[in-house]
């Protein structure tokens, strides 16, 4: 099956406040956090289900090097982010 990815509002938010952050830090650093992130959609788009699925029907796949988690769905043929996590934000606040 050849799958597809579709980033939520919210998420897409997530990922460009992130990218914002990362390239305020450091020039280019927000290169090397989209680079990591399209890394992930690659394998994903191979390997949709390599992830366990949460009780709430959704996945985590980790982005090691920025310590973020991309929380996903997957419906028939397509993968839905719905949110950009970083690990370091407190467990409670991450999207169910």
């Amino acid at each position: 099956m050849i799958y597809k990815i579709v980033v939520l509002n919210i998420a897409e938010k997530q990922l460009d406040e992130a990218l914002g952050f990362y390239e305020s830090r450091k020039k280019g650093l927000g290169n090397s956090f989209l680079y990591e992130i399209n890394s992930v959609y690659n394998h994903l788009l191979k390997t949709p289900f390599i992830y366990r699925e949460n009780d709430h029907g959704y996945r985590e796949a980790v982005v090691k090097k920025f310590l973020f988690l991309i929380i996903y769905e997957i419906k028939e043929d397509t993968i839905y982010i719905s949110s950009f996590f970083h690990t370091s934000r407190n467990p409670s606040q991450k999207p169910k």
